[in-house]
């Protein structure tokens, strides 16, 4: 016997499913607590669910995430997916005042999973009321994504995380999943590296009414404000960090300068290899 679940009536919420059951392909297969999935599949209805195939897991020392399949069979698998976050106490936390975000991937360059957010009135039809779509777009790589909810006027208490039946079957990963407060000094967004020899093109958008931006770098994952580098203080939305040494992987953050709380960006690169200055040219790869 479980109790019932309490309402989200504070923030941050976070879910990163490794407390979560494991589930299945099978529909009615078991599913994260407090949360709901829908799907009309008659045999394999059971997507999305947690899997522990650490593959799937963007969790730091974690082991578990959730394994999307979106199939072009209607009957079988389903004309849809939808994942709902627990009941929103809304008299403790207006919708429009939140923002969520996710880590996801595809799981092939091939495959272009469409994630659809949205809030809902019932968590047990599929009316739903689009906010914003994450289009995984053949990205193998784990990628957080942000949906802000400021615009949202409706009345609903759940927020969901919908897939609808595609017309080309694909493979996607998500995990650790939170739920906020939209900050008053947002994220940049469309963090891009374009790495050189010794040097590399940093780049990003910020639509909010920044006018100033910090990047800090360094050889390991550090917590911004804390790197042994001085932040590079930048009124453009992007930065050449020169001086690095070559076919050397460094991080970098990048966060607005516009209050304390720091909410930042990360991307890793690494640096171009030097290309042989005299021939004949020798590796064994003992040194490898």
């Amino acid at each position: 016997v479980r109790t019932d679940c309490a309402a989200i009536s504070s923030v941050p919420f976070v879910e990163d499913f490794e407390s979560q059951p494991t589930g299945t392909s099978s529909t009615n297969s078991v599913f994260p607590f407090c949360w709901t999935r829908l799907n009309n599949g008659t045999s394999y209805g059971g997507y999305p669910y947690v899997s522990s195939t650490s593959t799937y897991n963007h969790t730091v020392g974690g082991t578990k995430g959730i394994y999307w399949y979106g199939s072009t069979t209607a009957t079988t698998y389903g004309d849809y997916m939808y994942m709902i976050l627990p009941r929103i106490d809304t008299d403790s936390l207006a919708i429009n005042n939140l923002m969520l975000s996710l880590w996801a991937k595809a799981s092939s360059t091939s495959y272009h999973p469409v994630f659809h957010v949205g809030v809902m009135n019932n968590n047990t039809d599929t009316a739903f009321t689009p906010i914003d779509t994450i289009d995984i777009n053949g990205n193998t790589t784990w990628t957080e994504y942000i949906v802000n909810f400021s615009n949202y006027t409706g009345n609903g208490n759940y927020i969901a995380i919908r897939a609808l039946r595609p017309s080309s079957a694909w493979y996607a990963y998500v995990d650790d999943i939170s739920l906020d407060l939209i900050p008053t000094c947002p994220r940049v967004e469309n963090l891009t590296a374009n790495a050189l020899l010794t040097s590399v093109n940093i780049s990003w958008s910020d639509t909010s009414s920044n006018t100033g931006w910090n990047v800090e770098y360094g050889l390991t994952e550090f917590t911004p404000g804390t790197g042994v580098m001085t932040p590079i203080h930048v009124t453009d939305t992007f930065a050449v960090i020169t001086g690095l040494d070559s076919a050397t992987t460094y991080h970098v953050y990048v966060y607005p300068d516009c209050g304390t709380d720091v909410f930042y960006r990360h991307i890793t690169f690494t640096t171009l290899s030097d290309v042989p200055a005299t021939v004949p040219y020798v590796c064994d790869f003992e040194a490898a």
